[in-house]
């Protein structure tokens, strides 16, 4: 194991990743339009989990793998997309 430490990801993609987590924050708001009766709010309780690890390795890794952060920088965008749209979109039975 190497005692060097990584050098971290630069101030400007710093802040594209947060500022890509921050509707995370959403999640009252989330959780006050979920459907009772589904389990989609099994999903939106999961999602800050997600996004808050995505986040994470996207940073962690933009200094090696930058293709790999812009890559999970998406996936999370289009995640909060399709959380909005699960809890948003009505189920017809």
């Amino acid at each position: 194991m190497s005692a060097s430490r990584q050098p971290s990801a630069p101030l400007w993609f710093t802040i594209v990743d947060i500022v890509a987590a921050l509707p995370v924050f959403q999640l009252p708001a989330l959780l006050d339009n979920c459907r009772p009766d589904t389990d989609v709010r099994t999903w939106v309780m999961l999602y800050p989990l997600y996004v808050i690890v995505a986040a994470w390795i996207a940073w962690r890794s933009y200094n090696l793998r930058p293709v790999l952060a812009w890559i999970l920088i998406v996936l999370m965008v289009l995640t909060h997309a399709a959380i909005w749209y699960l809890v948003l979109t009505p189920v017809n039975p």
